[in-house]
């Protein structure tokens, strides 16, 4: 929730530039508009981020909702379905599961 008031309280009530579709390039600098955006979403974890995407889901920020998708989006483009299933992967069940093989 602290992420979502700091990213709310930086736009002031103003809408931010909306991100191109599709994702073209990996770099969040080179997708939005707001260089802060990119800072922002970049200096977030896997879980975290996913957390901001289903809070902005919840409170209806599809601004937020948007950068959050377009960085995860960034981290599977061009893999392959094993390098995806490895980056989407619960961090805490992989070591759960390596442990206990």
């Amino acid at each position: 929730l602290e992420l979502i008031v700091e990213y709310l309280q930086h736009h002031k009530g103003k809408k931010p530039e909306e991100i191109a579709k599709p994702i073209r390039s990996v770099k969040m600098e080179r997708i939005v508009a707001d260089k802060w955006d990119a800072q922002f979403i970049n200096k977030m974890n896997k879980k975290t981020i996913f957390q901001v995407i289903l809070g902005a889901n919840y409170m209806d920020l599809p601004s937020l909702l948007h950068l959050g998708c377009a960085k995860i989006a960034t981290l599977i483009k061009g893999k392959s379905p094993e390098e995806i299933k490895s980056i989407l992967a619960d961090d805490e069940k992989v070591e759960e599961n390596k442990e206990n093989n």
